[in-house]
């Protein structure tokens, strides 16, 4: 069920974009998902627009973010398909609205209020904390939390 999901997200993405960049022959899509999944919704892309050369970059989300801002001035990627709300959000100068074809079907919650980005996934974002190390009395309970001195240099994340 995830890879059909998968399929129809990027098919969903990839279709939305296909008439600009049909024009221009070429679809650059910067994503820090494996490409495994998304191999299936590019390839019914370029079946439908076999003159559009399609390249996949995979990275890091905040490398990614990284190389979106660095590019800001000649921008090489055309979709950044991936990344937590929160770090697109810290991002937004960076991005530019675009309402999908599809914009109809996808809920108001799963988009952002300007236009800048859809979701794609709704994924929760928890604490989790090693056992040995932390005891269950002293463990953050919030995010607000994690602020206090005592977490300073102890906290990873993702980017």
């Amino acid at each position: 069920m995830k890879k059909l999901a998968a399929l129809l997200l990027t098919a969903l993405m990839v279709f939305s974009v296909s008439a600009a960049l049909a024009a221009e022959g070429s679809l650059v899509i910067y994503s820090p998902h494996d490409a495994d999944p998304l191999q299936a919704g590019i390839a019914l892309f370029q079946a439908a627009y076999p003159d559009v050369k399609v390249e996949y970059i995979a990275a890091g989300t905040g490398e990614l973010l990284q190389r979106v801002a660095a590019e800001s001035e000649n921008p090489l990627a055309d979709v950044l398909w991936g990344g937590g709300a929160d770090s697109l959000a810290a991002f937004k100068p960076y991005f530019q609205p675009y309402v999908s074809a599809n914009d109809g079907v996808i809920a108001d919650a799963f988009k952002d209020a300007e236009d800048l980005w859809i979701g794609e996934s709704p994924l929760p974002m928890v604490l989790f904390y090693n056992k040995t190390l932390v005891s269950e009395e002293d463990a953050p309970k919030t995010w607000e939390d994690l602020l206090n001195p005592k977490w300073k240099g102890k906290i990873a994340y993702a980017s």
